[in-house]
């Protein structure tokens, strides 16, 4: 029979998310970005060759890339009006939905498939022709969802439900990430306060994270990842 997203999934796939998590929090607390370590695992777990997160501001915008995850997809350049149009984009805009989703699980009213700018976007990223998006926020008016590709072979049911158990973890990480971002200087007190209370971080845990103190071992860092709401 074959795994749908909701399947249960083998107990090395638990180990991994709690390593992913372990390692995440490691990578803030020694001031680097967490997102090229989640996308090397999740392109690591599900066969994909790409991953990027990506922010929408309204419905029927084009995504602004986050972070993209190999360092060549850095340099792939696509219009506003070729990022508008595609399904993934389109839908998680319009709908704000937060189930992880693939690209024949999305209506292509736009006609991507057959359009002269899918042409040109697999030529760009190498082939890639499926992709599946997991929503990670939905504020004010935006949403933010990260996107995984491959090429040819569609994602099986053990990955997307992989995929699935994973995203609470990662949306639980992409808020305390966010909320870390803006203490260091790009919110005002009082809005840094009111995301503080919102992702149940408490001004202790304010205090650890800023003076980067780095969890001694595995153990110490999966009870701050709790602690903090992540797992």
């Amino acid at each position: 029979m074959r795994a749908g997203p909701g399947a249960m999934l083998p107990a090395r796939d638990y180990e991994r998310m709690l390593d992913l998590v372990v390692g995440a929090i490691t990578d803030v607390d020694e001031g680097r970005s967490a997102w090229p370590r989640v996308a090397a695992e999740l392109t690591g777990s599900v066969d994909a060759t790409l991953a990027g997160v990506f922010d929408i501001g309204r419905p029927g915008a084009a995504a602004r890339r986050l972070s993209v995850w190999p360092a060549w997809v850095e340099g792939v350049a696509m219009s506003e009006r070729e990022s508008a149009a595609h399904p993934l984009v389109r839908h998680y805009g319009r709908l704000g939905e937060r189930r992880t989703r693939t690209l024949q699980d999305v209506p292509d009213d736009c006609g991507w498939r057959t359009s002269p700018r899918y042409a040109a976007a697999r030529a760009q990223l190498r082939d890639v022709t499926e992709c599946v998006g997991v929503p990670l926020s939905v504020a004010r008016g935006g949403f933010r969802f990260l996107i995984l590709g491959r090429p040819e072979a569609r994602f099986t049911g053990r990955q997307q439900a992989y995929l699935t158990r994973l995203q609470p973890v990662l949306t639980r990480l992409d808020g305390h990430l966010e909320t870390l971002r803006r203490w260091r200087g790009e919110l005002p007190t009082q809005a840094a306060a009111d995301l503080a209370t919102a992702h149940r971080i408490t001004p202790r845990d304010r205090r650890t994270c800023s003076a980067n103190c780095t969890p001694t071992d595995r153990l110490s860092t999966v009870l701050r990842a709790q602690r903090l709401g992540i797992i």
